[in-house]
């Protein structure tokens, strides 16, 4: 099962480095989600980060940033993703429903499935258990849970058939994200 850490929404102090240690340790995809950050602020924070990972970014909204540097792909809106094609990297959106699941549905799309449990970050973000069954979906895209995702239920994400978990609160909300990130990855494999 793929292991995603989606970045705090506000930046954090040491933060370049805490993403390069977990990098370090194993993590296969970041999400860079700074919403309130504007393009350069964004370029020139992953242009902080060591060259070598950017294969392993995907920004949300600031899809031109994927010809500064060589990421992963592009986070984007439902509707920017009915229509991007990209010949090269990851398109991926965010879904909360089986509807939305289904209509957005295709081979090389990644979609993220939330909240399968109260959020930790977006306190009274209530869980939907609901949509953990949509592990076992047959599905084209790859899927990945989002919402509440710590150490004591990734192991139901997993039996549940996702692709993948994503993590926030758990390890951004922590003294030490990299023993966080470890713990879970040991939990997983």
């Amino acid at each position: 099962m793929k292991t995603v850490v989606i970045t705090a929404e506000t930046f954090l102090k040491d933060e370049i480095e805490h993403i390069e240690e977990l990098f370090d340790a194993g993590l296969q995809c970041l999400h860079i989600r700074k919403p309130s950050a504007d393009s350069n602020r964004i370029k020139r924070f992953i242009g902080s980060i060591n060259s070598s990972f950017h294969n392993r970014i995907i920004v949300h909204k600031h899809t031109e940033l994927i010809h500064y540097f060589n990421l992963a792909g592009v986070h984007v809106n439902r509707s920017q993703f009915k229509s991007l094609r990209m010949p090269f990297g990851i398109v991926s959106t965010s879904v909360h429903a089986q509807a939305e699941l289904e209509e957005l549905d295709r081979q090389e799309g990644q979609l993220f499935i939330s909240p399968v449990y109260d959020s930790i970050s977006k306190k009274g973000y209530l869980g939907n258990c609901e949509l953990l069954s949509l592990g076992r979906h047959a599905r084209k895209c790859t899927l990945i849970a989002l919402g509440g995702i710590n150490d004591q239920n990734i192991q139901k994400v997993k039996e549940h058939g996702f692709d993948g978990a994503a993590l926030l609160g758990y390890i951004w909300e922590s003294d030490n994200p990299l023993k966080r990130f470890l713990h879970i990855k040991n939990l997983i494999n």
